[in-house]
């Protein structure tokens, strides 16, 4: 009798587990938002030069696309698609966020944009339209032949941390073609990718 009960009980444990967390509805970042990370492979190594020829190199550390855990009782009954890239400054050991730029996208909703999340060098901005939240521009990038490439200027003055945070960054530049293409340290300081 007891042999009954406790296999009725792994039973219905069973098909309870799968109730949960099995059937999660999928949600799909767009392909253009897929886009924004695709131009990076992992261990890549980029490099950008200062005016006074001060080299600084950067490696992409970590790049994901992947869907949030199904379980429908604890999360949700989607499934979220996320897409990350971690890039590491090679200069530094510590891997803290204010050493780091990394970009997550994630689609939370139907027919909604995904939220953005950049996270460069201590400063952090959280974007769902870009066209309408970011200021975009043309950059001349004078160490690739005077390329033209249009991208998106990040002010840390619009980020929450800039009150607070001790990092030196002033503005980013993002590109949807060549991702970070630029970057301005203190008033001055700007760093140009030249080789990648």
């Amino acid at each position: 009798m007891k042999t009954r009960f406790y296999l009725l009980l792994l039973t219905l444990a069973f098909l309870f587990q799968s109730c949960i967390f099995s059937g999660c509805e999928k949600i799909n970042l767009p392909k253009k938002d897929i886009e924004w990370l695709d131009n990076y492979k992992v261990n890549q190594i980029l490099y950008f030069k200062n005016q006074n020829q001060d080299i600084d190199s950067l490696i992409v550390y970590k790049k994901n696309l992947n869907y949030s855990p199904c379980n429908k009782l604890e999360l949700s009954e989607y499934q979220y698609q996320e897409a990350s890239i971690r890039i590491n400054d090679m200069n530094e050991n510590d891997l803290a966020w204010s050493n780091r730029v990394q970009v997550d996208f994630t689609q939370k909703a139907k027919n909604e944009p995904s939220l953005k999340h950049f996270y460069v060098y201590g400063y952090s901005f959280n974007i769902r339209n870009i066209k309408k939240e970011l200021k975009d521009t043309v950059l001349h990038l004078k160490y690739l032949s005077g390329e033209k490439v249009k991208c998106f200027e990040f002010d840390t003055k619009n980020s929450p941390q800039y009150e607070h945070s001790k990092s030196n960054l002033s503005k980013f530049y993002w590109s949807k073609e060549r991702g970070l293409v630029k970057f301005i340290m203190g008033e001055t300081l700007e760093y140009e990718i030249f080789q990648k």
